[in-house]
């Protein structure tokens, strides 16, 4: 479902590299992006680990922003977690259950959108209505919340 410039994906995978193959293409398919921008989030998700500990784990990738044609969000709820290495610990990793994948071409977009999400991550009545609500209806509110 795309709602303005935010892609909200129910999908399943069985390693990091999927999702983000999930997402990327989502995100090229919606003219965000450009074709090399999956393989682009792939290498820098084994540089610099987007895994988050939270209530519900959670991954951020994105990339750098000449891989970006327009700004846009792919919203991926995963069906099983998939283990993503920890952004604050890469030896460790965490299961992720939700994933932000960012096409941001603006650095000050980009921080203005994490600053949002790290926001999301603290409030846990949001991130189980993240998880469970219906892509209609969690699409405006995730909308409203990022952007």
């Amino acid at each position: 479902m795309i709602y303005e410039n935010l892609i909200v994906l129910d999908g399943s995978a069985v390693n990091k590299s999927e999702v983000l193959k999930l997402t990327g293409d989502a995100l090229y398919q919606g003219g965000f992006v450009k074709e090399s921008f999956t393989d682009a989030c792939i290498a820098r998700e084994q540089s610099f680990p987007t895994g988050i500990e939270a209530e519900i784990g959670i991954a951020i990738p994105h990339t750098e922003r000449n891989y970006v044609n327009k700004m846009g969000i792919c919203f991926l709820r995963l069906q099983k977690p998939v283990d993503f290495q920890r952004m604050d610990a890469p030896e460790k990793t965490v299961p992720v259950q939700l994933v932000f994948n960012l096409a941001v071409n603006d650095p000050q977009s980009q921080l203005d959108c994490l600053q949002k999400l790290m926001g999301i991550l603290s409030d846990t009545e949001f991130l189980n209505q993240c998880k469970s609500l219906p892509q209609e209806e969690i699409a405006p509110k995730l909308y409203d919340r990022i952007f």
